[in-house]
């Protein structure tokens, strides 16, 4: 297959989803059909009252399972679309959610910042007046030493 005939991602999974998914189905479903059918035409070739009344009773009991069937088969397939079009919102979701962290990790950095800003003033105080005392310690004792 040449480069340019390659079919993308997209195309690969709707055509693999036809035949493993949809193709089945269909085939699952007219072969339900036919057997209802073969059911019910069946029953009334029969002679007698009472098995013609059996038959049909049979008739609407497996067509009350086979659309409890159909009923469940319906929500198995609703449920896997909502599950994929969850999955399609997950990366939006997750941005959206890696951003909002960022923004509570910066309020939190600058919370921690301020927090810390009066004790870095202080220490930068206190290291000022103690050179300050250190300068005029050093003054007056070279003060000293000249007059002596």
């Amino acid at each position: 297959m040449e480069p340019s005939e390659k079919r993308d991602p997209q195309q690969n999974h709707r055509r693999d989803m036809l035949l493993q998914i949809w193709l089945p189905l269909g085939l699952t479903g007219l072969l339900l059909l036919a057997i209802i059918s073969l059911v019910t035409l069946s029953a009334f070739q029969g002679g007698e009252t009472v098995s013609k009344g059996a038959s049909v009773a049979v008739i609407y009991l497996v067509a009350g399972w086979m659309a409890a069937g159909l009923i469940q088969l319906a929500l198995l397939v609703f449920s896997i679309r909502l599950v994929s079009k969850m999955y399609r919102g997950l990366p939006a979701l997750g941005k959206n959610i890696r951003g909002a962290v960022q923004i509570v990790g910066q309020y939190i950095q600058q919370a921690a910042d301020s927090t810390a800003r009066p004790v870095i003033e202080i220490e930068r105080a206190a290291s000022a007046a103690r050179a300050f005392w250190r300068a005029l310690k050093a003054q007056t004792s070279r003060s000293k030493i000249v007059r002596d």
